[in-house]
């Protein structure tokens, strides 16, 4: 019995006007790395160099900044893949990435 190929279909858009659209196979991505891309991705259209940096320093006694909180659409880590999904929107951007066939 062969088994489907999945793929991740990333979409990213600006204002309703696509800036960029992927499909990676679910194989080659891991869910950790392509959340890591999907908030390298809206960095790059809708946060300054001071907000990108903010996310990754770290100040003793003060709370660190979190301008983009990727959301999944499953809670269950140990549901099957099909109904997963991610979505975040910043500025007029927004970030989905669905599991396709």
């Amino acid at each position: 019995m062969e088994s489907k190929l999945k793929f991740w279909d990333i979409l990213c858009e600006k204002h309703m006007e696509v800036v960029f659209r992927k499909k990676i196979n679910t194989e080659h991505i891991t869910e950790k790395n392509l959340i890591e891309f999907m908030r390298t991705l809206i960095s790059k259209y809708a946060l300054s160099d001071e907000e990108i940096l903010e996310q990754y320093i770290t100040i003793p006694n003060r709370k660190k900044k979190n301008l983009i909180n990727i959301q999944r659409s499953s809670r269950h880590l140990n549901e099957p893949l099909s109904i997963i999904s991610f979505y975040e929107k910043v500025a007029g951007i927004s970030v989905t990435a669905s599991l396709t066939d």
